[in-house]
């Protein structure tokens, strides 16, 4: 089946190229994440099956590959070989041991781009199998398909192993390594926004900031009315102002007036297109005067400092 969706088909192919670098577990990750959105993408499965080591998941994965795609020959080939039944030989006799270098040499080595030499791992610095949680369900066992939750028969990498870049949700041709810490979705740096408590997605600040816009529409025709009527007012007194220089002073003290006037108005509501209305007709009112005659240099001087003065006591 070949998937139509650019999302999908970019991760594939970032997933393929991380798999190409010998970065097994960045690449698992990735098409572990195509499995979650689309797990019926039966190259999705192909890919982790390259990229898994232990045989068992492995095995789950080319029999989930089948179900999808039945004629696939990769798939059947290596089921076939008789390679699905062998397990690793558990070894009990020593603990399991764990090379604290390992993570740093495998990034100086990236970072150099020049292989180097690790020793040996000593004789009991093999992991030991562990034995199965009673009642678990068995690793190769495989859900219908189509189903999502066929993605759970194999466990997901620890997060920690993964360090490479994304895709971001609302431009697939970007890559990133941010995410939305609310709903988690790969994110640029275009469409991040950045809160007290970390970077965030446009419609998760949205969603947070409708909470507090409790305007209906009743209100903004009463705020329409009031910061017009209020507007107009304020432009004709001001047209009989002779000293220009004292709308300096006035100006802005005559906008926080009609501003809270009209806040009080409307019952002490937030909307989120309320200052805007409020300060374009309070502007609208002093160009009205202006036509019909009042002073250019005055309504000037007025509607710039009472415009902003109404749109920040509103916003």
């Amino acid at each position: 089946m070949q998937n139509t969706d650019p999302r999908i088909r970019s991760l594939l192919r970032q997933a393929s190229n991380v798999a190409a670098a010998n970065k097994r577990a960045a690449a698992e990750q990735l098409y572990r994440q195509v499995i979650a959105e689309a797990p019926d993408v039966p190259e999705a499965w192909l890919g982790l099956a390259g990229v898994l080591s232990d045989p068992e998941e492995r095995a789950a994965a080319y029999r989930q590959v089948l179900q999808l795609d039945d004629e696939n020959e990769a798939a059947r080939a290596w089921l076939e070989g008789g390679d699905a039944g062998i397990s690793p030989t558990p070894d009990n006799s020593s603990p399991q041991i764990e090379d604290p270098f390992a993570a740093a040499r495998q990034y100086l080595q990236e970072a150099t781009a020049r292989p180097t030499s690790t020793a040996a791992p000593p004789a009991n610095s093999a992991p030991a199998a562990s034995a199965p949680a009673a009642g678990a369900p068995a690793a190769g066992a495989t859900s219908p398909v189509g189903n999502p939750t066929t993605a759970a028969a194999i466990p997901a990498a620890h997060p920690s192993q993964s360090a490479e870049w994304l895709v971001c949700a609302n431009h697939p041709g970007r890559q990133t390594n941010l995410r939305c810490n609310r709903c988690d979705k790969p994110i640029c740096t275009q469409c991040a926004r950045r809160t007290p408590v970390g970077y965030r997605c446009k419609t998760c600040v949205r969603e947070q900031e409708d909470v507090f816009y409790t305007a209906e529409p009743l209100h903004y025709v009463i705020a329409a009315a009031v910061a017009l009527l209020l507007g107009i007012l304020a432009a004709l007194l001001v047209s009989f102002i002779p000293f220009w220089f004292l709308l300096i002073f006035i100006g802005p003290a005559i906008g926080t007036l009609i501003g809270r006037v009209t806040f009080l108005a409307i019952g002490r509501r937030r909307g989120r297109y309320l200052p805007y209305l409020a300060a374009a007709l309070v502007a609208l009112s002093a160009v009205g005067i202006l036509v019909l005659g009042g002073n250019l240099l005055s309504l000037g001087i007025y509607g710039f400092l009472a415009v902003s003065s109404v749109y920040y006591q509103l916003k």
